[in-house]
């Protein structure tokens, strides 16, 4: 199993795909939803060192600290908060952001 990643750029609120890579592993080895009380529906706890670990070297083209982080679909996405490493997500108008793709449904069920 496999998890999609996708490192775009934002600029005054239109992202523009910048590279692409799967990471081994399953989504939940990365990120896992909050328990309730949550701010948002879907806020993530995200594993950041297991995923800096997992992508390629040189695959970020900035340290994770510039780096917006998202927990997307193919509906789009939502920016997390809370990080160490990472950018919290703010309304930056300038930025990189590195999307971890949600499995759909057909690949959660094992199609």
């Amino acid at each position: 199993m496999t998890v999609r990643i996708v490192l775009d750029h934002r600029h005054y609120g239109v992202h523009k795909d910048v590279s692409e890579t799967e990471i081994a592993g399953e989504f939940a080895d990365y990120a896992t939803l909050m328990p309730p009380p949550r701010i948002r529906s879907d806020e993530y706890a995200i594993d950041e060192d297991a995923l800096l670990a997992a992508l390629p070297e040189g695959f970020l083209p900035a340290p994770p600290r510039h780096i917006l982080l998202a927990v997307s679909d193919e509906d789009g996405g939502t920016g997390q908060s809370g990080l160490s490493q990472f950018r919290n997500w703010a309304k930056y108008f300038d930025a990189y952001t590195l999307n971890i793709y949600k499995p759909t449904p057909d690949a959660e069920a094992g199609r």
